[in-house]
Order: C-alpha cells, then structure tokens, then sequence
C-alpha cells in the first residue's frame, strides 16, 4: 500500500505529501 500511496503523492502533488500520506 505504500507504494500505491506514494505514487498517488506524485500525481497528486504535496495535497497528499502533506495530507499525512507520506508522513504518516
């Protein structure tokens, strides 16, 4: 699922980076 989220961080951009995605 990591993988999924991260690639999801790229697209998206730092809305999900930040949203706590990444971070958390």
């Amino acid at each position: 699922m990591k993988s999924y989220e991260v690639n999801f961080d790229g697209l998206v951009g730092p809305t999900h980076n930040y949203g706590g995605l990444s971070y958390g």
